[in-house]
Order: C-alpha cells, then sequence, then structure tokens
C-alpha cells in the first residue's frame, strides 16, 4: 500500500488508506476479538505468522476487523484486511480482491447512516505507472450483517492508467449532514482532443454526493451553503 501518496489529496480519505475508523458515539456495543491462541491461528493463515492488530466493529453484530503485515508481501501489496466473527471464522478477506484485479485494498470502518452499524468502506487502488500517485481508485461499500458483508454500492474515483486517450483524477471525502456521513466524489475528466476518449471507469465529472440507507448507496443533490452576505460599504 502507498499510505502517503493516497493521502495526500484528501485528509479524510485517509481514514480509509490506515484502516482507522470514526465513531459515531462511544456506548454503542462492538463485537469481540478472539483470544492469543485462536488470533495466533488466524495470523498463521492470513500474515504468514505475523501477528494481527484487531479492533471490534461497533454495531448488533458481533464482528471484528483485523489488519496486519503480510510476510512476504508482493508488488507493494503488504498489508492485509480481514473480518472476523464472534468464533475467529474470516469472513471476508481482502486479498481475494487484490488478487483478482492485481489491485491494493484498505479497509475501515465508518457508520455513515448513525444507527450505531458500522460500514466496511474498501479503497480499492492501482498505482500510477510513472511517478508516485493513484492511476485507478474506486470506493467499495459494503453492508455488515448476520453473514458475509454484502456490497452496496461501488464508486468510481479516477482513472489515469489509459495509454494515449484522457484519463481523470479524482478524490473522495466524508461530509456531514445531519446524523448521515454522506461520501462526496469530486472528479475532473480531461478532454484533450489529440487524445482517445476517457475510458467508461472515469466517475461523471464535477462533485458527486452519496448517502447510505442501510443496504445501498444513493446520489443526493449537491448543495453549496449560502454565500456570505458582504459587509456593507
Amino acid at each position: 500500500m502507498r499510505a502517503s501518496a493516497s493521502c495526500a489529496p484528501v485528509a479524510l480519505a485517509c481514514l480509509a488508506v490506515l484502516g482507522l475508523r470514526t465513531r459515531a458515539g462511544a456506548d454503542i456495543p462492538a463485537g469481540t476479538c478472539p483470544g492469543p491462541e485462536r488470533m495466533k491461528a488466524i495470523a498463521s493463515v492470513l500474515s504468514g505468522g505475523l501477528m494481527l492488530a484487531c479492533t471490534p466493529i461497533r454495531g448488533r453484530h458481533s464482528r471484528a476487523m483485523l489488519m496486519g503485515r503480510v510476510a512476504n508481501p508482493g508488488k507493494g501489496r503488504d498489508w492485509i484486511y480481514a473480518m472476523i466473527d464472534d468464533t475467529g471464522t474470516v469472513l471476508l478477506d481482502s486479498r481475494v480482491a487484490a488478487k483478482a484485479a492485481d489491485v491494493d485494498v484498505a479497509w475501515s470502518m465508518v457508520d455513515l447512516d448513525g444507527d450505531g452499524n458500522d460500514e466496511l468502506i474498501e479503497q480499492v487502488s492501482s498505482p500510477a505507472r510513472i511517478g508516485i500517485g493513484i492511476g485507478r481508485m474506486r470506493v467499495n461499500v459494503y453492508a455488515i450483517g448476520d453473514g458475509a458483508p454484502v456490497l452496496g454500492g461501488s464508486l468510481a474515483v479516477s482513472d489515469t492508467l489509459g495509454d494515449h486517450r484522457n484519463g481523470c483524477h479524482g478524490a473522495f471525502r466524508y461530509s456531514s449532514e445531519a446524523k448521515h456521513l454522506l461520501i462526496e466524489v469530486e472528479s475532473t475528466t480531461q478532454a484533450d482532443p489529440k487524445l482517445a476518449p476517457a475510458p467508461a471507469t472515469c466517475p461523471p465529472s464535477g462533485r458527486h454526493r452519496y448517502r447510505w440507507d442501510g443496504a445501498k448507496l444513493i446520489e443526493v443533490p449537491v448543495v453549496d451553503p449560502p454565500p456570505r452576505p458582504r459587509p456593507a460599504p
């Protein structure tokens, strides 16, 4: 993972890169982490034996998130994330998405709709071919329920990997609306007539906001704050 490069555009987006979490309240129940022996067994399977850090996930479902470094990283992907239930069974493993699409994956747990249950925010990115930065990025949101997490929305953020074609540069962040946290994506698509059109994976240009309704993402209008009145001359 390339945390420093990913965190540069938007500070709040670094929550996903660093595997941190936001809290709606300290009194909300959370899942539990396995004991030391069970953690060693899970670490042996997931990370080649290196001990994993465990963070309880808040909500009515007893879940926890594991985060650790892989013993033998490949292509810079040296971090691993996993979600487990109260028995220590792995429900979702970040290596599956990373291997299938040859990408970097980072997780965070965020209560988007303020109901006391965390959602899983997954940032999937491919490094730029030249220089430091993100070449392609998507943000996936999963509902955490009784079984394995269920994908409820996927937002394209940027794509600059195409050769001899236009690309799109973007970033995502969280913004507040009442008790909700909205995911906001802002992207600009290049329109150089000398290059081929931008790929279909580019998000719509401009600023777009999305609310979580408990199961899926819904786009909502962008409402800018009213302009400040000018002082009287």
